[in-house]
């Protein structure tokens, strides 16, 4: 599906998967909000999203994504802007700034604790939602061993490489087709804070949300209840007079991985 097929503008791709019989699933194509995620697909052999090859690290994320699905071909036309920076450092040391998620970085060989900051911003009449977003990862890097499964490829096309844990959150805000949520009824998100598909990472056991109405100027925290497996669900009314609100959240799980992200303008408020 394209947002903006006149300029070949966010093409939505959903995940590769493998279906049983009689198995439907419902999707709901450039559903608000997006945010830095990674491939979905299940079925067939991608490159890995996050892994360590010896002292190379490489990372295929993507600036735009939601629930596994992935929205690309933003560039910059008549009616759209588009931004992104990146900066990766190394036990506190900046050693690349990227101008996206995806390439391929040495790191030194004693590197223990790694940072990757995303910052990415979009703008026109025709894309409204998730106009800015600022993300940062902390975890701990492996020490670049380990064997990939078959649906996984290392920079190098074999497996003899490890996962590293990046969490990415999804979120599902039960919006309209016009990515948008009721003025007058509690705000209810159901995040996901998950690892690659394939990594047996440990799942994510804490979360806090905070959500704005005036575009990050003030913050008011959800009442947040883990599900379990990674999941939470955040509660919280829209502040009075909000047209958009702006998600804060910090994700971590007990291994040492985390994750905080702002999104700004992250659903529309109707009504």
């Amino acid at each position: 599906m394209l947002w903006k097929p006149d300029e070949s503008n966010g093409v939505d791709l959903g995940p590769w998967s493998v279906l049983r019989a009689g198995q439907h699933l419902d999707e709901q194509p450039l559903a608000a909000p997006l945010a830095p995620g990674v491939d979905g697909s299940t079925a067939g052999t991608a490159g890995c999203a996050a892994c360590r090859q010896g002292d190379l690290l490489a990372l295929d994320i993507a600036t735009w994504a939601r629930d596994g699905r992935l929205v690309g071909g933003f560039s910059p036309t008549r009616t759209l802007s588009v931004t992104t920076a990146a900066r990766l450092l190394a036990d506190g040391q900046e050693i690349a700034a990227p101008a996206s998620g995806y390439g391929g970085f040495a790191l030194p060989a004693t590197a223990t604790t790694l940072r990757l900051d995303l910052e990415s911003t979009k703008s026109a009449p025709w894309t409204t939602t998730s106009t800015r977003i600022d993300t940062s990862w902390v975890w701990p890097t492996a020490d670049g061993t380990g064997t990939l499964p078959e649906q996984r490829l290392c920079p190098d096309g074999s497996h003899a490489c490890g996962f590293e844990p990046l969490l990415f959150l999804d979120y599902d805000a039960g919006v309209s087709q016009a990515n948008g949520v009721p003025a007058t009824a509690m705000l209810t998100v159901r995040v996901t804070a998950h690892h690659q598909p394939f990594d047996q990472a440990p799942a994510a056991d804490q979360l806090t949300f905070d959500i704005s109405g005036d575009d990050g100027a003030t913050w008011v925290p959800a009442t947040v209840v883990a599900t379990g497996g990674g999941g939470f669900t955040a509660t919280a009314m829209p502040p009075a007079g909000s047209r958009f609100l702006a998600f804060r959240v910090h994700a971590g799980d007990p291994a040492g991985s985390g994750i905080d992200q702002t999104v700004l303008r992250a659903v529309q408020v109707t009504g």
